[in-house]
């Protein structure tokens, strides 16, 4: 059996073609390179301290009452407690 010359192109590339390949090059750097980047800096944690469970009004806060967690960087409020010692005892 003899196999015959095949050409992969019969025509030159078309416009819409070459398009079709950026729009795939576009899309792997966008996968390979800047999606790390992004969830890298989604990952970046800080730890805050919340209460372990509902704390009435006048209540003298202790150690058993708090405890640590992990959250996004990005989500913690500006008044989370991240020393628990500005808020035990009061």
């Amino acid at each position: 059996m003899k196999l015959k010359n095949i050409k992969l192109f019969s025509h030159p590339p078309t416009k819409r073609t070459v398009a079709g390949i950026v729009c795939i090059a576009l899309a792997l750097v966008l996968c390979l390179a800047v999606a790390p980047a992004v969830t890298a800096r989604a990952a970046k944690t800080s730890s805050v301290y919340v209460y372990t469970s509902a704390v009435e009004s006048g209540t003298v806060l202790t150690a058993d009452m708090i405890e640590k967690r992990e959250i996004p960087a990005s989500l913690v409020p500006k008044d989370a407690v991240t020393d628990p010692a500005s808020v035990l005892g009061l």
